[in-house]
């Protein structure tokens, strides 16, 4: 199978490095247009499902390659962006003066941001749809549409990396990366395909 994982569009035009987590905010016009050339981009890759996480700006993502492609969007919730707690709409510069050892929650994925989510707590959420994808016939192209950190942790599962690196992995607004997808052999064509 052809795993796609993409990011959503741009969703806050404010400050680039702000957290937005589970806040549910819709697509800035910027991200309606990356949205848009994510779609264009797939239009032709023969995609057969479109999985979203339930929060605005990835649904719309989503939505914009299903009307490319004539797919429907699922909705599966497992796939949500972590809760930051406290850190919600916060930037880094604000986290960093009113926290104290700040982002000791993205190299220990055991512990919590404050009043929010840890990397485990999206690890076990995530499983279950990665445990979904194995009913899915070899032959299916699907493109999931999430966020950075749950991208982040189900491609840790998926390939086997320590959840302790989950932090290392990146996607851009609209990102895009492939996976060829084997419940037994799953391996990363890091096309990081552009957005």
């Amino acid at each position: 199978m052809e795993l796609y994982l993409a990011r959503h569009g741009e969703a806050d035009a404010t400050e680039p490095k702000r957290y937005l987590g589970a806040t549910d905010v819709p697509l800035t016009t910027a991200g309606m247009a990356q949205a848009c050339r994510l779609a264009v981009r797939l239009e032709q890759t023969g995609l057969t499902r479109i999985v979203s996480s339930p929060l605005l700006r990835a649904r719309a993502t989503a939505q914009a390659v299903a009307e490319r492609t004539g797919l429907i969007v699922t909705v599966e919730p497992a796939l949500r962006e972590i809760d930051f707690g406290r850190y919600e709409g916060l930037t880094y510069r604000e986290i960093e003066q009113h926290f104290p050892d700040p982002w000791q929650a993205m190299r220990d994925p055991g512990v919590s941001f404050p009043q929010g989510e840890c990397a485990n707590d999206v690890a076990r959420r995530v499983a279950g749809f990665a445990g979904d994808l194995r009913a899915y016939a070899e032959t299916e192209k699907v493109l999931v549409v999430a966020h950075g950190g749950s991208l982040r942790v189900l491609t840790c599962g998926l390939l086997g990396i320590p959840l302790a690196l989950w932090w290392k992995l990146a996607w851009g607004n609209a990102g895009l990366s492939l996976l060829d997808y084997h419940p037994d052999n799953c391996t990363l064509r890091w096309h990081n395909l552009g957005h």
